[in-house]
């Protein structure tokens, strides 16, 4: 369980990066780390409610970078 949590953290510290940072490239490299936590996240989750939470945080991720 504690393995899921810091990769959903570390999923939430890249999703402020990619809303703090300007640099394109920054962003991008941001939203794919972060996928790859919140994948990471899935792998390790035991409660479905993580798995709630990570399917929201790819949400957001695509809108920020559509748009």
């Amino acid at each position: 369980m504690q393995d899921s949590l810091i990769a959903l953290t570390l999923a939430i510290v890249c999703v402020v990066v990619v809303y703090k940072v300007h640099l394109e490239i920054v962003q991008l490299a941001a939203s794919l780390m972060a996928m790859f936590w919140v994948g990471l996240s899935f792998i390790s989750s035991p409660f479905p409610v993580e798995t709630l939470v990570a399917i929201a945080f790819i949400i957001t991720i695509n809108k920020k970078v559509n748009s």
